[in-house]
């Protein structure tokens, strides 16, 4: 259990920052589906449910985003 931890802690900085970004960029789509990852993120405390949000971020690409990049 513990690496599934350290690996969440790695991961949550780029999530929040990703989130902050999303929360004033006007794409409310993109910030409701992040914002459902970052939750499932901080309660990440076994495999599986570390495994299920690898799965639900591998769906990002099928969303249909618009993709407005920050500089």
């Amino acid at each position: 259990m513990e690496a599934v931890v350290e690996v969440a802690e790695k991961i949550r900085p780029a999530m929040d920052e990703l989130v902050e970004y999303l929360q004033v960029s006007g794409q409310p789509q993109a910030l409701a589906f992040f914002t459902e990852a970052q939750r499932r993120l901080a309660h990440v405390s076994e495999e599986e449910e570390l495994l299920e949000l690898f799965m639900l971020l591998s769906m990002t690409a099928f969303q249909g985003f618009t993709c407005l990049l920050y500089t």
